[in-house]
């Protein structure tokens, strides 16, 4: 799901799965990024954004064509319990080799769940790496577990200059 002009994925809805999907890269890694976001979570409950089986995470990278490009956004009037887990995110398909988003994930919503499962990790290279962002109890019952930030796929970091690997307001 890449080149469109704003919006690669966007959910608008309950209960919907994006699992294996590419974004922003083609096949070979090619960057073809989307305008905006990789994945914009508008409205609904309980969506998932990758998986924990071989096969259901997805790859989310080369999103870095405006300043607030970004490869995952939950907006703040997304309801309760989206789950980000298993992506790769910043990184080509092999895991190896940066493809950066400006932003990996911007969560401005409640009970929104970034990583689950300790053998499955959202990574999340290059770049601002994850923003949580809110203001009183707008991001309440948020969650991060188990993310891998600045890394590759075997756990060697990358060199994220003067950037911040994650980011809280």
């Amino acid at each position: 799901v890449s080149s469109n002009r704003d919006t690669g994925i966007e959910i608008a809805g309950n209960s919907n799965a994006v699992e294996g999907v590419n974004l922003g890269i083609d096949e070979t890694s090619l960057r073809l990024p989307n305008g905006q976001f990789g994945i914009d979570v508008i409205s609904g409950n309980t969506n998932v954004i990758g998986g924990t089986r071989e096969g259901d995470g997805n790859v989310i990278s080369a999103h870095d064509v405006t300043g607030d490009s970004t490869g995952i956004q939950i907006r703040n009037t997304a309801g309760i319990g989206t789950l980000i887990v298993g992506n790769q995110i910043g990184l080509n398909r092999s895991g190896n080799s940066a493809r950066p988003n400006n932003f990996g994930i911007r969560n401005y919503a409640r009970g929104t769940l970034i990583g689950n499962v300790a053998a499955v990790n959202n990574i999340v290279s290059k770049i601002a790496g994850i923003l949580l962002s809110g203001e009183n109890s707008s991001i309440s019952g948020t969650e991060l577990r188990y993310n891998l930030i600045g890394t590759n796929t075997t756990r060697e970091p990358f060199d994220l200059g003067e950037a911040t690997p994650t980011g809280i307001d």
